[in-house]
C-alpha cells in the first residue's frame, strides 16, 4: 500500500517538424594534406599543458592494461590543488579520470599508475575554469571534459596523447558576455554521439560528437532571484533524449529539439534525481524525496511506482550498464528497473552528495580518507 497518495500527471506534448528541404549541397573543397607534427612532452596544445605522459609515440590506449589487479586500490593525493574533484571511470573498468585544481589526469586501473596529467594554462586559472565536469563515451575510446562553458574531447586511441578538440562555436569570456557557468554535469548518450552538459543558470547545451558541433541552446527554467537550487544535471537517454528535472518537474526533449516532447509534473517540492535505464524501449526513473517513479517514454505515461518509508533529504540514482542503483542514507543497492524492487547486495559507507561516486561494469569508485583521494573496489554482482 501506497502511504501518501502522489499526484502523478504527465502530459504528452506533440511535436511538429516542418521544415522545407535543403538546397543540394555544396561540395567541400578537398582539404590539403599538412605534415603532422612531431610532439614531444612537454607540449602547448589549447588551453592544455601536458606536463607528463606515457609515451608520445603510442596511443594511451595501448597502456590500459586490463582490469585492476588488487582492490581496493587508491588514486590521487588529499593535497591542496591535487584534491580530486571530479571522476569519470570507463564502461570496463580500465581508465579513470579525475579532474583537479591543477588539471586532468588519466589512470590505469590495472594497477593505479598515471598515465597523463594536464595542466590548465594560465588563461583558463584566471577564469576559474578548474571546475570540470568529466565523462567517457560508452566504448572508451574518448574522454570529454567540460569546463568554462565549452567542451573538450581528448581522443585516446590517437598517437598525440589527450590532443583537446575543442567544440566551436564558443564564445570567449569578455566582461560584455561573461562565461563564468558553473556545469553541474556532463552526459553522453548510449550511441556515443551526443553529450548533453547543464549549467547551474539552467541552460543545456548539446554536441554532436561525430560532426563537433552544437545544436540550439535551450533555457530550462525560467531565472529565479532565489538561483536554480533545485536544478539536477540532465541525462542522456537512447536515440538521443535528453532529460532533465527542475524542482518537482521534469522534462524529455527529442534528439534537436527545443521544446518538451514530454512533461512529468509529480506534485512534490523536489526531485532528486533521474535516469533513463537500459531496456528496449525508453526508459526514465525519477527519485523523488519519497518515491521511486518509472515513466514508459513511447507511451508517454507512469508505468511503475514505489514508495518509500519515511523522507529523504538526500539521494542519487545511478547505473552500471546493466542494474538501477539507488543512494540513500549512505548505502548503495541495485534496484529492478521493471517493478523498481531492491535486490541484494547492499554497499554501505558511501556518501549520496560526493560527486567521487561512480560506476562501471564490475567496480565502483568513491571518495577515500583523507578525504579528496579516491579508491576503486569492487561492485558486487546483483543476485
Amino acid at each position: 500500500m501506497v502511504s501518501r497518495q502522489v499526484w502523478l500527471q504527465v502530459a504528452l506534448v506533440a511535436l511538429t517538424i516542418g521544415c522545407p528541404a535543403p538546397p543540394p549541397p555544396t561540395p567541400a573543397p578537398r582539404p590539403v594534406a599538412t605534415p603532422t607534427p612531431q610532439l614531444s612532452a612537454p607540449f602547448e596544445r589549447g588551453p592544455w599543458r601536458v606536463t607528463s605522459l606515457s609515451g608520445p609515440e603510442r596511443p594511451l590506449l595501448d597502456h590500459a592494461g586490463g582490469r585492476p589487479e588488487k582492490l581496493p586500490l587508491r588514486l590521487g593525493s588529499a593535497d591542496g590543488d591535487s584534491r580530486i574533484r571530479e571522476i569519470a571511470i570507463t564502461r570496463d573498468g580500465t581508465l579513470v579520470a579525475t579532474a583537479s585544481k591543477d588539471g586532468l589526469r588519466l589512470w590505469r586501473a590495472q594497477d593505479g599508475a598515471m598515465l597523463a596529467h594536464l595542466q590548465l594554462t594560465s588563461v583558463l586559472r584566471e577564469a576559474n575554469a578548474h571546475r570540470l565536469v568529466l565523462a567517457f563515451t560508452p566504448d572508451g575510446n574518448t574522454l570529454l571534459a567540460a569546463g568554462h562553458c565549452a567542451l573538450w574531447r581528448f581522443d585516446l586511441r590517437g598517437t598525440e596523447p589527450l590532443a583537446a578538440l575543442p567544440f566551436q562555436p564558443t564564445s570567449p569570456p569578455s566582461d560584455q558576455a561573461p562565461c563564468h557557468d558553473e556545469l553541474l554535469g556532463l552526459a553522453i548518450a548510449p550511441e556515443g554521439d551526443l553529450a548533453a552538459m547543464t549549467s547551474d543558470r539552467a541552460l543545456l547545451r548539446r554536441f554532436l560528437l561525430t560532426t563537433a558541433e552544437e545544436l540550439p541552446p535551450v533555457q530550462l527554467a525560467d531565472p529565479a532571484p532565489w538561483g536554480f537550487s533545485f536544478l539536477e544535471p540532465a541525462v542522456v537517454g537512447p536515440g538521443g533524449l535528453v532529460a532533465h528535472a527542475y524542482a518537482g518537474r521534469a522534462i524529455i526533449l527529442a534528439r534537436d529539439a527545443t521544446t518538451p516532447k514530454l512533461r512529468i509534473d509529480l506534485g512534490v517540492a523536489h526531485l532528486l534525481d533521474l535516469r533513463f535505464v537500459p531496456g528496449p524501449d525508453p526508459q526514465l526513473v525519477l527519485l523523488t524525496e519519497e518515491d521511486l517513479v518509472r515513466v514508459d517514454v513511447a507511451r508517454g505515461s507512469i508505468a511503475a511506482t514505489r514508495p518509500f518509508p519515511g523522507q529523504w533529504a538526500l539521494g542519487r540514482l545511478l547505473d552500471d550498464g546493466h542494474h538501477l542503483w539507488v543512494v540513500r542514507n549512505d548505502e548503495l543497492r541495485p534496484y529492478a528497473t521493471d517493478t523498481l524492487t531492491p535486490i541484494a547486495p547492499l554497499i554501505s559507507g558511501v556518501s549520496e552528495i560526493s560527486k567521487l561516486l561512480t560506476l562501471s561494469d564490475g567496480y565502483f569508485t568513491r571518495e577515500a580518507e583523507p578525504s579528496g583521494s579516491v579508491e576503486l573496489l569492487a561492485l558486487p554482482s546483483p543476485r
